[in-house]
C-alpha cells in the first residue's frame, strides 16, 4: 500500500505515515511551520500513532569567522521519540547533520549572508512536526570572486600558447576579469575563462 504523505513545500520535505487509511498525496500543500493533524491525515482526532522526535526550538548562532558559523539549539516537548541526529538546512537545502544540539556549520563563503534552521529525525526516518526557526547570519570577512582552478594548456605553439581554466566554488562575487601572469608578472586580462 502506497504510503502517506504531508508536505512541507518551503524545503520539500515529505513526513511519513503509513498508518493512514486516507492517502494523501504528496503535492498536497499544508503551510511551512503547520504540525500534521489528524484530519488531515485521515485517521480518529488525537490519535496520531507515530511516535516522532521532540521539534528543535531557540535555534540561535554564535561565534561567526570568514567560512564557518556556528549553531545552537533546544529541544521542544511535542515528540517522544529518540533523536537519532538533527538535520541543519542552510538556504532551504539539507546541508550537513549533528548527533548534538550544537554543531559548527563548515565550508561556507566569505561575506555571505546565510539562513539556517533545524529538522529532528528519530531512528526510522520520522522526523519532527516543526523545522525549528530560521536564523539569518553572515559570515565574516570580505567577499570575493572564486578563484581560477585546473589551469591547463590546451594548445601550444613555437610562439603561442592557449590556456584555459575552471571556475572556482570558493567566492561569491562575480568575476570582472582574470589577470594572466608569466613567471610572475602580469601580461595580460581577460573576462573569458580562456587565452591565447
Amino acid at each position: 500500500m502506497r504510503e502517506n504523505h504531508l508536505v512541507i513545500p518551503e524545503y520539500n520535505r515529505c513526513y511519513t505515515y503509513p498508518y493512514s487509511s486516507n492517502p494523501i498525496n504528496c503535492d498536497d500543500i499544508t503551510p511551512f511551520g503547520s504540525p500534521a493533524t489528524a484530519a488531515h491525515l485521515g485517521i480518529p482526532d488525537g490519535t496520531l500513532p507515530l511516535a516522532l522526535p521532540p521539534s528543535p526550538i531557540n535555534l540561535y548562532y554564535g561565534v561567526r569567522a570568514n567560512t564557518y558559523v556556528e549553531l545552537s539549539w533546544s529541544s521542544s516537548y511535542d515528540g517522544t521519540a529518540a533523536v537519532f541526529r538533527y538535520r541543519i538546512y542552510v538556504n532551504g537545502v539539507w546541508f550537513a547533520s549533528s548527533t548534538a544540539r550544537t554543531t559548527i556549520v563548515y565550508n561556507l563563503l566569505r561575506g555571505t549572508e546565510y539562513s539556517f534552521a533545524i529538522l529532528a529525525e528519530a531512528a526510522d526516518g520520522q522526523l519532527s512536526l516543526y523545522f525549528s526557526n530560521t536564523v539569518v547570519a553572515s559570515t565574516t570577512g570580505v567577499a570575493q570572486p572564486p578563484s581560477p582552478a585546473f589551469l591547463r594548456a590546451t594548445y601550444t605553439a613555437a610562439t603561442s600558447v592557449t590556456l584555459q581554466w575552471d571556475t572556482g566554488t570558493d567566492g561569491s562575487l562575480p568575476v570582472a576579469r582574470y589577470r594572466i601572469f608569466q613567471n610572475g608578472s602580469e601580461v595580460n586580462s581577460t573576462a573569458a575563462n580562456g587565452i591565447t
